[in-house]
């Protein structure tokens, strides 16, 4: 017991009521036994008043610091009685600073002065019916500042009731919502723009929430699965997708939960051919996005490539991938063997033009700036090494984000089989100069040979006069000799443009062929020149310029019959058993017992009439007008006559 207390003798105490926390109401004396029933009675009805006094400052201490938090709260307060046209009878610095108005212009006023919306909004409806009701109720709304600004509000409405549980106040609590609502708009255009591309997209997407709910899908995704009509269904906005949870009804190779659960990369085919690869990725914030791209082009082009990589593999052109500075990283097998090499590895970084002789590529040395610019080069080089001279056509192409294409093809034989044909060109070119001035030297000489028979017979005559006079015997002497000189002469002019007869081994295919491409050359578009000709040599013994001269001027003859006009020569080889006796031919005639080869030169030309038949070998004899020398058929005869031969004409 405290020191103070100690000097007393008697005591009287009375507990205040529950409100008061356990508080005590004590009397004191210094007399034993001082306190009677009526002490005790007063001191309750004492106790009774103080307890109220000590719960009304209680009261007043805690209704003092709530409104001090709801003055400094950052969230506008206003507190509005309820009754009449509910005027504001509170509101806090918050709701001052957010709004723009002085108390004073503002208690006493109704807060539908704030809204900017539309007295018939949806909004203020559902505010009335709330402040009606005397309800709870959570809006978003547009507000306008003192000044004229506009803001999002986001208002709370409570009731506050009194000791009968009547409502006497309502209480709002109003917040700034304009960045959010502001963000909310733009995160709703975005998403209506992003829908938008979405659903225009050739793309297919699905959006899943985190519980299965289709939130979005566009036509395309759905048009993937058209085979499955209870697919499709499970495909629209709204729908909770089993087939998350592990229910398929998907016909597809690969199933679509599948895809979903494991979350990786899938290509399937639909049902119309098309290819499209699937590629589900998890949202942050919970469901999973599903993208589907259709690849069928990629999958076309991939199989091209790969028919090209093969096509470039089993090529015979020799073809090289290299950098920029023709250093080489790439190389298919032909070109491994056309510069003899077993292994890329002895070719890989090297430049191409170091595998060919230096003045064979110095061309493209000289021209690399031009060739840097135009991004094309072509050339021939002689390849490096001390075996066979090989030629190759090179030809150089710098692709962008590639680097350099080379392409290289062996031109060896087909340059040697130019110069082959280029030399029987000449041969045939000389052969048939040679023949026509042997046939214009014979003619010549034919003729001279007759005008000095005359004059030697003339001379004769003059001779055998016995009394002639002898300075004239002189000149008939001078006559004579200077008129056998002249046959002699003249005898050597049948030399002039003779033909070497000579007959050498030679294979009968190769020079046919030789032929034809000759003559091609010079052949109209519209006629086809074919040498239908056995793979098995054919050798025979003959001069090869007879044969080439002689097929030369038929086939041009045959390309001639033509007119012009399409059609076909056509040179081909047959055997033939013995002819008859009777066979016609119009040079040579067939021996008994004798086998004959065929050389067979035919056209699609209209032919000719048994008399330009009877007349063709004639010399200078031609159905061309201007353009024939009317040689070639009387060479053609000439030389089938003197190698004892034969000339059969069908028409």
């Amino acid at each position: 017991m405290p020191e103070e207390l100690a000097r007393y003798r008697s005591m009287v105490s009375i507990p205040l009521p529950d409100q008061t926390q356990g508080m005590v109401l004590a009397a004191f004396s210094d007399n034993v036994g001082r306190f009677r029933t009526r002490d005790t009675d007063l001191l309750a009805r004492i106790a009774s008043v103080v307890s109220q006094g000590v719960l009304h400052r209680s009261l007043a201490g805690r209704n003092s610091f709530l409104a001090e938090v709801i003055d400094r709260s950052p969230v506008s307060v206003a507190i509005a009685e309820a009754k009449g046209e509910m005027p504001l009878v509170y509101v806090n610095d918050a709701f001052v600073e957010l709004t723009g108005y002085e108390r004073a212009e503002i208690l006493g006023e109704n807060c539908r002065m704030l809204t900017a919306e539309e007295p018939g909004s949806e909004v203020r409806t559902s505010i009335r019916r709330t402040v009606a009701e005397r309800d709870i109720g959570s809006f978003t709304l547009k507000n306008r500042r003192k000044d004229g600004s506009l803001f999002w509000n986001d208002l709370r409405l409570f009731p506050i009731l009194g000791n009968e549980g009547e409502v006497t106040h309502m209480v709002a609590t109003q917040t700034d919502a304009t960045q959010r609502v502001q963000a909310e708009v733009e995160r709703d255009e975005a998403r209506r723009r992003l829908e938008g591309a979405l659903t225009a997209t050739t793309e297919g997407f699905l959006v899943l929430g985190a519980l299965g709910h289709v939130r979005f899908v566009n036509e395309t995704f759905r048009g993937l699965f058209q085979e499955d009509p209870l697919m499709v269904d499970e495909l629209l906005p709204g729908a909770v997708m089993a087939i998350v949870f592990g229910y398929s009804s998907s016909s597809a190779a690969v199933s679509f939960p599948d895809i979903l659960r494991e979350l990786k990369a899938h290509e399937i085919k639909t049902k119309d051919g098309r290819h499209f690869q699937i590629r589900p990725r998890l949202i942050p914030t919970g469901g999973v996005v599903v993208a589907a791209s259709d690849i069928t082009q990629v999958k076309v082009n991939q199989k091209a490539l790969r028919q090209r990589l093969a096509a470039i593999e089993r090529s015979q052109d020799g073809i090289a991938i290299g950098d920029s500075d023709g250093r080489l990283i790439d190389a298919n097998p032909s070109l491994l063997a056309l510069w003899s090499f077993d292994n890329e590895a002895h070719i890989l970084g090297r430049k191409w033009t170091s595998f060919y002789d230096a003045s064979s590529v110095s061309v493209f040395s000289d021209s690399e700036a031009w060739f840097r610019r135009k991004g094309v080069w072509r050339g021939e080089a002689k390849l490096k090494g001390g075996g066979e001279l090989r030629i190759h056509d090179v030809s150089v192409s710098l692709v962008p984000d590639v680097g350099s294409v080379l392409i290289i093809r062996d031109i060896t034989e087909r340059r040697r089989n130019t110069e082959e044909r280029a030399d029987l060109r000449r041969r045939l070119d000389r052969a048939q100069m040679q023949e026509r001035l042997h046939r214009v030297s014979a003619g010549l000489a034919h003729d001279f040979n007759n005008l000095l028979t005359a004059i030697l017979g003339s001379a004769s005559l003059i001779d055998a006069v016995e009394d002639l006079p002898m300075p004239a015997r002189s000149a008939v002497d001078r006559i004579q000799t200077a008129a056998q000189r002249a046959a002699d002469l003249t005898d050597s002019f049948l030399d002039l443009g003779s033909r070497d007869k000579s007959a050498e081994n030679i294979e009968l295919g190769a020079i046919l062929r030789n032929t034809v491409d000759l003559a091609r050359g010079g052949a109209p578009s519209g006629v086809r020149l074919t040498a239908s000709l056995q793979d098995t040599p054919i050798q025979i013994q003959a001069s090869q310029t007879d044969v080439l001269q002689v097929v030369m001027n038929l086939v041009v003859n045959g390309i001639d019959a033509c007119e012009g006009k399409p059609g076909e020569v056509r040179v081909s080889v047959s055997k033939q058993q013995e002819f008859t006796k009777d066979a016609n031919f119009l040079v040579g005639h067939a021996k008994a017992g004798q086998n004959y080869l065929a050389i067979n030169v035919e056209d699609t030309g209209k032919g000719m009439s048994p008399e330009t038949v009877a007349t063709i070998l004639e010399p200078y004899f031609t159905t061309k007008g201007n353009k024939g020398t009317g040689l070639g058929l009387d060479i053609v005869g000439s030389i089938i006559e003197e190698n004892n031969a034969l000339l059969e004409v069908q028409t």
